[in-house]
């Protein structure tokens, strides 16, 4: 009889090991603001921290590469010049 109650008890710790993680999970779930973004008020998304958060402003940023485009162009082409420049043969003074 003995054993039977250690069994006893041991079931009964479980039980109630589990209730609690239960009655723990619930607690945590109904803390919760928001589960999907349909529980947000619109212009909002439901984040990882179960909250809702506005969405971000985006702004719209126009690179305009014209000018370094110039300047690459001119440095090349002031290159070539002096590369062209050096492998001309030397004129003579007395031609």
């Amino acid at each position: 009889m003995a054993g039977f109650s250690g069994i006893f008890m041991i079931v009964i710790v479980i039980a109630l090991s589990v209730a609690g993680a239960l009655t723990l999970y619930r607690i945590a779930d109904a803390q919760k603001e928001c589960k999907a973004n349909t529980d947000c008020p619109a212009e909002n998304y439901c984040g990882s921290d179960f909250k809702c958060h506005p969405f971000p402003k985006i702004e719209i940023v126009k690179f305009d590469f014209a000018i370094p485009a110039l300047i690459v162009g001119l440095c090349i082409v002031l290159a070539a010049m002096i590369v062209k420049k050096k492998h001309e043969p030397p004129k003579s003074f007395y031609q």
